[in-house]
């Protein structure tokens, strides 16, 4: 950045980043087999018996339990974000109005993060300036959400950024989104 401070507004509904939420996923057919053997491992009730497969064959109780055990330890759960399709689009937005306005390689140095984001008003607050309920997310989570979508675009790494302050305003020209401003800190 030779100018050292760059500023760009990008329209849009602010998303925040950070809401995290468990996400269990199964192999193809996994699930069927899940809902058998646990089904199989209930009924026999930890008994040396042999148990019917589905398929006619009989087992002995100690696979079945071997399999649901190896299920059990192997929880195939991710976090993923709570609203991940509406973030990765806002993340692009941001990345995509930063490479308009910023075409050089990104900079190496230390950077100042500020970000005013504009909320549509909401009937309830005709009234009042900022947005203080909890149907506006939270300020550190909305520029977590700028900061990762600026970096490999403005800057190497968002553990750059040393300096960072963010605003929350309701909208009042109908033009929703976020203005940033990235200063180089260090010359």
């Amino acid at each position: 950045m030779p100018d050292r401070t760059l500023e760009f507004f990008v329209p849009g509904i602010p998303v925040a980043q950070g809401d995290l939420k468990p996400h269990r996923w199964w192999r193809k057919g996994e699930r069927e087999i899940r809902l058998t053997r646990w089904t199989q491992y209930i009924r026999t009730g930890g008994s040396d018996e042999m148990v019917p497969e589905p398929g006619g064959e009989w087992v002995h109780y100690a696979e079945i339990e071997a399999e649901v055990q190896r299920i059990l330890d192997a929880q195939q759960v991710r976090m993923v974000h709570a609203h991940a399709r509406k973030l990765m689009a806002w993340r692009g937005a941001v990345a995509a109005a930063a490479r308009k306005v910023w075409t050089g390689p990104p900079t190496d140095k230390a950077v100042s993060l500020s970000c005013t984001f504009y909320f549509p008003r909401p009937k309830s607050a005709e009234k009042r300036l900022y947005p203080t309920k909890r149907s506006v997310p939270d300020g550190d989570k909305l520029r977590r959400a700028i900061g990762d979508a600026l970096t490999g675009v403005l800057y190497v790494d968002d553990s750059q950024i040393v300096n960072g302050s963010d605003f929350r305003r309701y909208d009042n020209e109908g033009r929703p989104g976020v203005s940033i401003t990235v200063k180089q800190v260090e010359p």
